[in-house]
């Protein structure tokens, strides 16, 4: 069972279909740190897939799922094991055609290529990048 009630969402041993029931529920919400959790459960391409499509009602709680996994690498000084199923998920990546994803995209090659010695969790692993873009995007449309 995915849902604490019918919309919050709770992601442990969710299967992919009960995800992407989650994803399109318009409205719904989610337990504190499911991003957290979702990230770390390998489902990396299906998290892509989501939030790729600007039709998805969920798609920037998948576009911070995105963030996380390249933030959580970086905390840990991109260990091998980790950095590989990252860049092969930013080669999938690369092949959207989305302005979202191909600046994340943009941001986690540029993580990657300065390796800092800290990140700033809130941009990274706290939603702050999906923040702002959204707010950008916004922006964009009341022009």
């Amino acid at each position: 069972m995915i849902f604490v009630d019918e919309k919050i969402f709770r992601p442990l041993n969710a299967t992919d279909e009960e995800i992407v029931q989650w994803a399109y529920t318009p409205d719904a919400q989610w337990e504190e740190d499911s991003d957290i959790v979702l990230a770390s459960l390998g489902k990396n391409v299906l998290i892509l897939k989501l939030a790729s499509d600007p039709k998805c009602p969920n798609r920037d709680f998948f576009l911070s799922c995105l963030y996380i996994l390249v933030g959580d690498a970086a905390r840990t000084k991109f260990r091998p094991e980790d950095l590989k199923p990252i860049d092969e998920l930013l080669k999938k990546a690369e092949k959207v055609d989305d302005e979202l994803i191909a600046r994340w995209v943009k941001r986690s090659r540029e993580l990657i290529a300065s390796n800092p010695p800290y990140i700033d969790y809130e941009k990274w692993c706290d939603g702050g990048w999906v923040n702002e873009d959204s707010k950008a995007t916004e922006s964009d449309r009341k022009l």
